[in-house]
């Protein structure tokens, strides 16, 4: 099965539904999956599917194959308003910066 038609399977979908229908298409139990990525960096706000789903997604991934080294999954926002910050966090994601991000 391509990615595109499973992301689009689970684009909407709550955490629960979505780790379901990815244990329905493949039996994790036959399957081994590690994830060498340590970081994830996600945008809020994209077209197709926003850092909130994404984020959803890549939880429900690595919980139905049992991945125990989370990589961090980290909210780049234009939303300063602590609804949207709390937003993140409640979806998973560890932390949130506020754009324009500034190097010094």
């Amino acid at each position: 099965m391509g990615e595109e038609l499973l992301i689009d399977n689970l684009q909407g979908k709550s955490e629960d539904v979505a780790m379901k229908e990815i244990q329905r298409l493949w039996n994790p139990k036959h399957l081994r999956f590690k994830t060498s990525f340590k970081l994830i960096i996600t945008d809020c706000s994209m077209p197709f599917m926003d850092g909130y789903q994404s984020t959803r997604i890549i939880i429900a991934i690595l919980r139905a194959f049992n991945v125990e080294e989370r990589p961090r999954i980290v909210a780049i926002t234009g939303h300063t308003e602590p609804d949207y910050k709390q937003k993140a966090l409640d979806y998973g994601m560890e932390y949130v910066y506020s754009k324009p991000i500034h190097s010094y």
